[in-house]
């Protein structure tokens, strides 16, 4: 199939386009990822199938009106994913590991230590000056690991996006106050 007849395909509703696509290179995508990016194999596939519908997405919107390698477009796009998925994990383990002082500061701190007892000290003046909403939601994410739909769920809030922005503002606070209370103390 070329690009012209998946486009007809997929703006007639036909998901035969997609069926073509994932037989075509599907396989090629899947055994690069785990050859090259050492994924095991679901972790291969749920990447494709992502760059796949993200490839859907940009035909149907116009986005990719001309395509000569079908085959490296998609495992391109499944490279980008999977460094956005690592970049995302990162960041989210860098959070996590300045989170977990507010919540484990006396399992993992020396207490003759006077640099760790300045940081515990203003952690914990910092985390008090949250709000309960804020302390929910960063304990709920970093510590509970769950999702932003769970916790949107969980706590009533009114969308995802509204949970995330929330989550950002209440960990932007905690970090702000912390070093404010740190920088006084040394």
């Amino acid at each position: 199939m070329n690009l012209q007849e998946i486009h007809t395909s997929l703006k007639n509703g036909d998901n035969k386009a997609l069926e073509h696509i994932y037989l075509e290179h599907g396989d090629y995508c899947i055994k690069m990822l785990t050859s090259k990016k050492g994924c095991i194999k679901e972790e291969a596939e749920d990447l494709f199938i992502e760059s796949v519908m993200i490839f859907r997405e940009k035909v149907m919107g116009g986005a990719i009106q001309q395509l000569t390698n079908t085959r490296y477009y998609l495992y391109k796009t499944c490279e980008n994913v999977y460094l956005a998925r690592l970049k995302s994990e990162r960041g989210k383990k860098r959070k996590v590991s300045d989170v977990e002082h507010f919540f484990y500061a006396n399992d993992h701190i020396d207490i003759d230590d006077e640099y760790n007892l300045k940081l515990r000290d203003a952690a914990s003046k910092a985390w008090e000056e949250l709000t309960e909403k804020c302390k929910d939601i960063l304990y709920y994410f970093y510590v509970d690991s769950l999702r932003m739909a769970e916790i949107m769920e969980l706590m009533k809030i009114s969308s995802v996006d509204v949970t995330k922005t929330t989550k950002s503002r209440c960990y932007k606070k905690l970090m702000t106050t912390a070093r404010i209370y740190y920088n006084q103390a040394i």
